[in-house]
């Protein structure tokens, strides 16, 4: 007798052009949908506001005039400024995913593997939320 039975039913709803979507998730899938929802829009808000905290922590980008007359300041600045943009660059690329899987909680697509179609497992999704992919997939690729 297997450990857990899953029930795969269709989810429908409709896109900007007006085309129908269906995409099958199961019954477990659907139950953590809105949990995962309020923690992706609370990452969402938590990925922006570090953004601009690291825009406030720029001093290239700080409104202030450095003192000329200390050694090592352009250069110190160069250094902090370029390991800013490199953490910024992956926070706006965590921003984006998280948008993505938001903007496919709304179409309906959400806990679909992009490749295959078929469900991620849940406990893929409850490691990683912003998973596109199923286990099989990720592996193969």
């Amino acid at each position: 007798m297997p450990k857990s039975l899953l029930i795969s039913y269709p989810i429908m709803s409709s896109c900007l052009q007006g085309e129908i979507i269906i995409s099958f998730m199961n019954i477990t899938q659907a139950s953590i949908v809105p949990e995962i929802e309020e923690f992706l829009i609370n990452k969402q808000r938590q990925l922006k506001e570090e953004l601009l905290e690291l825009d406030r922590d720029d001093p290239v980008l700080a409104n202030h005039v450095a003192e000329v007359s200390e050694l090592g300041t352009e250069s110190w600045e160069a250094d902090v400024h370029a390991k800013l943009v490199l953490v910024k660059n992956n926070l706006n690329k965590m921003y984006l995913r998280v948008g993505y899987c938001l903007k496919m909680i709304k179409d309906g697509t959400y806990g679909s593997c992009e490749k295959c179609g078929k469900a991620i497992s849940l406990d893929r999704l409850k490691a990683l939320p912003t998973a596109t992919y199923c286990s099989l997939c990720i592996h193969s690729s």
